[in-house]
């Protein structure tokens, strides 16, 4: 790796722990289902949803809400952005034990 390839790299792990830094701290989870199509993302503590995802429901021949299956990307988008945090921040401690050994 070059010197410069080691700076860029360098202040790309500089900014991504920037903004973790700033977000709400995790883990994150899938909350609550809020209203017809939400599910909340919730901070660690459960005690406020951090962001809304839609998920597709609808109502069901006994009346009831359920997920509409025929989307299942939009789960896999909530388990995505609920996973996120935890995800940078083990992907960014691999980088820098392989570039610093830290």
């Amino acid at each position: 790796m070059t010197e410069i390839q080691s700076k860029a790299i360098t202040k790309l792990i500089a900014d991504i722990k920037a903004r973790s830094d700033a977000a709400t701290k995790g883990p994150w989870s899938i909350g609550a289902e809020v209203g017809l199509n939400l599910t909340e993302i919730t901070a660690a503590d459960g005690s406020r949803a951090i962001a809304y995802v839609f998920i597709k429901r609808q109502v069901n021949r006994k009346g009831n809400m359920e997920r509409f299956d025929n989307y299942p990307e939009l789960t896999a988008n909530a388990e995505f952005i609920a996973n996120a945090r935890a995800d940078i921040e083990s992907l960014i401690s691999a980088l820098e034990e392989l570039m610093y050994g830290a």
